[in-house]
């Protein structure tokens, strides 16, 4: 199975609309086999790359998981970085990061005109 960033993107955008601090892995999957099994594959991804912790019978972003989401969240900076990714030929998760930074500091610099390191 391939890896779906804009599912990873998906799921990330469904924690932080529940109001709950928890969600349990059956509230994030369908009822459609494929899809539930594409949705559990990935969870097991972003547990692994410490974007979300499991208490033992739900799930929650870590602080690595919500700064991922707030440099993906807005849609324009999600497809220029995607966009990238894709003309390189791929990417891993530290890419993707970069690119979604290098995007948020162009998009600060020129709406606050000053030099931001991030």
């Amino acid at each position: 199975m391939k890896r779906d960033m804009d599912l990873m993107r998906d799921l990330l955008l469904k924690f932080e609309a529940t109001t709950e601090p928890y969600m349990r892995q059956g509230e994030l999957v369908g009822d459609d086999f494929l899809n539930a099994q594409a949705i559990d594959f990935h969870i097991n991804l972003m547990l692994l790359d410490d974007l979300l912790y499991d208490n033992g019978t739900a799930l929650a972003p870590t602080n690595k998981g919500y700064d991922l989401l707030d440099m993906i969240r807005e849609e324009d900076i999600w497809e220029q970085t995607k966009k990238s990714a894709n003309d390189i030929g791929g990417f891993t998760g530290e890419v993707l990061v970069a690119l979604a930074k290098g995007f948020i500091k162009k998009k600060l610099e020129k709406h606050t005109g000053l030099e931001i390191d991030l």
